[in-house]
């Protein structure tokens, strides 16, 4: 009985540690120009330094769109798509409480050019 006791007490002392390590965050949202048309093709990085350097490239779906669960920490992001200007923002993430953005990038007037 008592080792049944000390079992279950160890693990209610872990518990909150394992949790709190898995937790995550969402990071979701939409990327467009400046008339709402979707942007589906071009890069999206999340980069952040805390703890363990991260690196994460995403793909957008066809309308634009993203989502991704996210280690609690700050992080940098970066978009850009050919004939925008290339936008950055930091965020937080927290866990459980979900991030959204609606990025709209602004062409590029001296990517345009004539012949």
């Amino acid at each position: 009985m008592k080792i049944t006791t000390c079992i279950i007490l160890l693990f209610a002392a872990l518990t909150p540690g394992l949790l709190a390590q898995a937790a995550t965050g969402t990071l979701q949202g939409r990327i467009s120009d400046s008339l709402g048309a979707a942007i589906s093709r071009g890069f999206f990085l999340v980069h952040s330094e805390e703890r363990d350097k991260l690196d994460q490239q995403l793909t957008l779906n066809e309308n634009g769109e993203f989502h991704i669960q996210l280690a609690p920490r700050l992080y940098d992001l970066f978009v850009g798509s050919v004939g925008f200007v290339p936008y950055a923002k930091e965020f937080r993430i927290e866990a459980g409480k979900p991030v959204a953005l609606k990025i709209k990038l602004q062409v590029d007037m001296a990517s345009i050019t004539e012949d």
